[in-house]
């Protein structure tokens, strides 16, 4: 799995039946993900928690500069976030980076059109905020079937619905992963689609995500965690964390900001999704540079 994999769920958030959850502690790690309050300067761009003490702030300004005078009609805050994703080290940041572009060339605009199917089955979407005020963007697994899925679609289908919401926030802006694996059995496991998941999108949308929600979870399931977070960057392990009760979720989710089918106030599904009415183009805006 790439260092960098934030916004793709935990590999493991499906093997477990869903039925046996166990009410223990709401997270694996007493982290949130989000950023620290203290910025690198006042009115520039927050300092993350994982680089506190690993770099002062005016040497992640000064590198920040040198991409920035490398890529000067790119957005300050995309090249901040690559920085990030390499902690802080340029080269890597430029390589990284690089290969974006080339992935973006081939990639966005979506047209929906290519991931109608998918889109439809209304599995993955964005609903509600989470206690930062970042949108939270469900994938309901009992609805994800290995079997019937279209493997290219449902990529397409991930990287639509990231851009469609990516648009209107800030170049650093962030969101919420919540894997609602409530009704999921094993049959829902799709490690494959994980995997492209984990590779595509862990390198081209770094530090997007403040954390990752995975409900319910039970001892079989924190069993496969244990080992499957030894094979993360310890950055994005510290950001999943695995909640057996609704009382867990709460830590992360305001009750208000939850759907109605797990006691909040949202609707269960969103009222409106970004493919619906889309004009005969059916391009997702390009969010990213």
């Amino acid at each position: 799995v790439s260092p960098c994999s934030d916004v793709a769920p935990p590999m493991a958030a499906l093997v477990e039946d869903p039925a046996q959850a166990s009410s223990a502690s709401a997270s694996s790690s007493p982290h949130s993900g989000g950023a620290e309050a203290a910025g690198v300067a006042e009115g520039e761009f927050p300092l993350p928690w994982f680089m506190k003490g690993k770099m002062e702030p005016e040497e992640l300004r000064a590198r920040l500069g040198v991409l920035q005078a490398k890529y000067p009609d790119v957005a300050p805050g995309i090249l901040w976030r690559f920085l990030l994703g390499r902690k802080g080290v340029v080269e890597k940041a430029q390589a990284m980076f690089e290969e974006h572009l080339v992935w973006k060339a081939a990639h966005i605009p979506v047209d929906f059109r290519s991931c109608r199917d998918e889109l439809e089955k209304k599995k993955l979407y964005f609903n509600g905020e989470d206690v930062d005020g970042n949108p939270v963007l469900y994938f309901r697994s009992s609805k994800q079937d290995p079997q019937t899925r279209d493997i290219d679609a449902s990529m397409r289908m991930v990287v639509y619905t990231l851009e469609s919401k990516f648009n209107s926030l800030p170049e650093t802006g962030q969101i919420t992963v919540f894997i609602d694996r409530e009704g999921a059995t094993k049959k829902n496991f799709d490690p494959e689609l994980l995997k492209l998941i984990a590779s595509s999108l862990g390198n081209n949308y770094p530090e997007r995500m403040a954390r990752t929600v995975v409900y319910p979870t039970g001892l079989v399931f924190r069993g496969i965690w244990m080992i499957a977070k030894m094979f993360l960057d310890p950055v994005t392990a510290k950001k999943v964390h695995l909640c057996g009760s609704i009382e867990d979720v709460t830590q992360h989710i305001a009750p208000a900001n939850l759907p109605r089918r797990m006691g909040g106030t949202l609707p269960d599904e969103p009222a409106y999704y970004p493919w619906q009415g889309e004009d005969q183009s059916g391009d997702a805006g390009q969010a990213e540079a």
